[in-house]
This record gives C-alpha cells, structure tokens and sequence, in this order.
C-alpha cells in the first residue's frame, strides 16, 4: 500500500498518461508497463482512500483464507485479467466504429480492489453485508457497490471489468490460472524461503480456507475484525456447556453456491 501511495503523490508530477493503461500505446507501441503501473495510479485522493480501506479489509481475509503466495498470484490474475478484457474491449469497439475507444484510459487501485471485493464476497459466510444502513446480499454487495460508484463518479469500463474477472473467478472459472498447494508449497521451501521467514507470512500450509470467512464474521470467537486485528476469545458464561461441531467446522460453504466446490488451500 505503501507502493501506492507513494505512486500517487509521484503522478502529481509526471503526466499520467506517460503511464496509465491506454490500449492504443499499450498494445501499439508495446508499452507494457502500463498494465503494471496503471493501478498505481489513483484517479483522485478520495478514490485511493476508499480504495486503500476496501483493501485492507479484504486483503487480510483472502491472505489468511488462501496463504500470502497465493494471495500474490491471486492479485496479478486479476490484475493482469482486467487489463487484458479492457484492452479486447476497446479494441472491438473500435473494429465497430468507435475509433476512440482504443484511446480509453485504465488506472486506479480500484482496477485490483474491485475484483478482490467480489471473490471476498461470493466466500463470505455471512449471507450479507451492511451498506450504510441497508443489508445488501453478500454475492451482490459489489455490483450494488459499482452502480453507486456510476451514479456519483460517471461509467468505468475498467472497473467493469475488474468486476467481470472477480465474478469468474468466485465462480470457478479461473481456478486453472492458480498453481496448486503442492507447488505452492514447493516454491515456499525453495525459491520463496527467504520471503516465508518474514513476519505476518501466511504459508500455505497455515492457511485457514473457509475458516478465514468465519473468523472475521465472528471477532469475539477468538477470529480478528474487518481490519485484521486480532480479537480474544469470549470468556465463557457459567451456565455455558460445551457445543458441538459448528457447521463452519462442519459442513464446507463453497465459493461461488451450493454447486460449486469447496475452497481448499
């Protein structure tokens, strides 16, 4: 996050678009970078605030459900995902006529946040989540999100497409685009050792799957808060008795519905 604020106040000072997204350089001129760096750089200091807040909260559950290595590949898949439909878009509706739409701009946090928004929310055990004061359905919570962001800050394409890679890959669509446990943990002992010895590294094998979701929901249980602070256990009342298995030990909640399969990393 440090990264991107820093990118921020450097874009204050060198034109963005040297480095945002823009189809027509990126594909054209073979500026590839632009895709890295373009959500780096934030439209507005507002727009990187909620964006950072969205982050954090997010991050730190898929962290604890997938692991920090695969979290890290879970980002470039959306990421690079994004970048990838917005360019095919654009370069279609030019081949239909619009020739300014290969002249499009991509950029913002928002273009990594909004993806992670939907795959955090398809796993999300609580069936919704609280939106000023409505209760919106956890799997809608982000179109209801991006609508409002239409209404206030005008149409995104990026972020539409952010949230097409998010939902395909909540759904299962994606799940080639991930290596394996096994390979993870294979990189973990080899090439990513030194990364592994560092403080607040989730392994793979220290990974909390499905459980990461009930922790968070459940912050007096012993599980941390939205923003990733640890909580202590409730201490038992005398007339407590032991329960039985929860259904969150139980019964595993797929990612995406009741048809799809488990999470399991």
């Amino acid at each position: 996050m440090q990264l991107v604020v820093a990118m921020f106040i450097f874009s204050l000072f060198v034109p963005s678009n040297a480095l945002v997204n823009i189809p027509y350089f990126t594909v054209m001129y073979l500026e590839v970078y632009r895709i890295l760096l373009a959500p780096l750089l934030s439209r507005g200091i507002l727009s990187l605030v909620f964006a950072l807040m969205s982050f954090y909260r997010t991050g730190a559950t898929l962290e604890r459900a997938y692991g920090s290595a695969a979290f890290g590949i879970l980002v470039s898949t959306v990421l690079v995902g994004t970048q990838a439909i917005f360019i095919t878009i654009a370069f279609m509706a030019a081949l239909g006529g619009d020739m300014s739409a290969i002249f499009w701009v991509a950029q913002g946090f928002w273009l990594v946040v909004m993806g992670l928004m939907v795959i955090d929310c398809v796993a999300d055990t609580n069936p919704t989540r609280r939106l000023f004061v409505v209760q919106i359905p956890s799997k809608y919570y982000p179109l209801v999100t991006f609508a409002l962001w239409l209404v206030f800050m005008g149409p995104r394409m990026d972020m539409a497409c952010s949230l097409m890679i998010g939902y395909a890959y909540a759904f299962h669509k994606l799940d080639w685009l991930q290596p394996s446990a096994e390979r993870i943990r294979q990189w973990e002992d080899t090439m990513l050792g030194p990364v592994t010895r560092r403080p607040g590294y989730i392994s793979c094998s220290a990974a909390s799957g499905m459980e990461a979701w009930h922790m968070m929901n459940n912050p007096n249980a012993g599980g941390y808060d939205a923003w990733g602070a640890s909580a202590p256990p409730a201490s038992p009342t005398p007339a407590s008795r032991p329960a039985g298995p929860s259904s969150a030990q139980t019964e595993g909640r797929t990612l995406g519905g009741e048809t799809g399969r488990a999470l399991t990393r």
